[in-house]
């Protein structure tokens, strides 16, 4: 159901609907170590820190998890409609919780200063916070005609991304929460999952159609990447920006698998190779690695 990169690019971590995480070698494709197992539903969200030793995840009603660039902080949000900012050291709670989404907030993101947190909830906005005063910056985002699955900001900050049910994805000035330009349109199918080159040029967005899209900030820069039978869902960019991620899939003839492609050839960086330990569950992921490869790996949710 969710999937990271290491910030090295050499480790996939991958959370499923069996209760468990597991932890891939990214180039060879084979497990490392046990699954990390404690968790009593569906792992929803997984996370690296940013020195890659450790891994923060959700489960059940948590639906995203998010670290800090300075890994003091993990803000997550859930089905409750709020995101609780966390020490990330100690587990406390820091602050209130943020208030004001009215429906399940899908995903968040520290922006890279770690100043500030934005959300995207069921309530077709996306909110921005101050993560140190744990309130909220300006007014909603609004644009989006459908539920928001995903946020992410651009490596300088100043901008975020947002795929929407709407079958769109929509750019918006962090600092003045104004859409910059018109929505990207492409996408037959609610889009999932956004992620931004570490240019801040590219746009990768994983939805139901299934397909994979890359798009500057304006018309589609490649060919959809095809393969999954299934909707993709999650993704990231690479640490340094360059070609590689990695998308999962659930279908019948997929057997919950993540795939790995080059994002220029499209070609299978592992071919005849897919990850598979984790049972079947109904999501799928994508994420760009440091080691410019586009990588597919196999698959298999509480606030106080």
């Amino acid at each position: 159901m969710s999937i990271a990169f290491s910030p090295d690019g050499t480790r996939i971590v991958s959370g499923s609907y069996d209760q468990t995480i597991f932890i891939w070698d990214a180039e060879t494709g084979v497990q490392m170590g046990n699954p990390l197992q404690g968790h009593t539903g569906p792992v929803n969200s997984v996370a690296f820190s940013p020195d890659g030793t450790r891994i923060a995840s959700g489960s059940w009603t948590v639906w995203s998890v998010a670290f800090s660039l300075d890994q003091r902080r993990i803000a997550s949000g859930s089905d409750d409609q709020t995101i609780y900012v966390w020490d990330a050291e100690t587990g406390v709670q820091v602050g209130n919780p943020l208030q004001g989404h009215t429906g399940t907030v899908w995903s968040v993101a520290f922006s890279p200063d770690g100043t500030r947190i934005a959300s995207g909830s069921f309530d077709q906005t996306i909110f921005v916070w101050d993560a140190e005063e744990t309130v909220q910056v300006g007014n909603p985002l609004q644009g989006h005609t459908g539920t928001v699955w995903s946020v992410a900001f651009s490596p300088d900050g100043r901008t975020i991304a947002s795929g929407s049910s709407d079958q769109t994805i929509c750019v918006w000035g962090a600092a003045t929460g104004v859409q910059v330009g018109s929505p990207l349109q492409g996408c037959t199918g609610p889009v999932f999952s956004v992620a931004l080159s570490q240019d801040g040029r590219r746009i990768a967005s994983g939805s139901y159609d299934p397909k994979i899209c890359l798009w500057y900030a304006g018309p589609e820069v490649f060919s959809p990447l095809h393969g999954h039978s299934h909707c993709t869902t999650l993704q990231v960019f690479s640490f340094n920006g360059m070609n590689n991620s990695t998308t999962g899939s659930n279908a019948a003839n997929e057997a919950s698998t993540i795939s790995i492609h080059n994002c220029h050839s499209k070609h299978h960086l592992i071919p005849n190779s897919m990850l598979i330990e984790h049972t079947l569950s109904d999501d799928s992921i994508l994420c760009f690695s440091t080691s410019q490869s586009l990588r597919n790996l196999p698959h298999p949710s509480v606030h106080p």
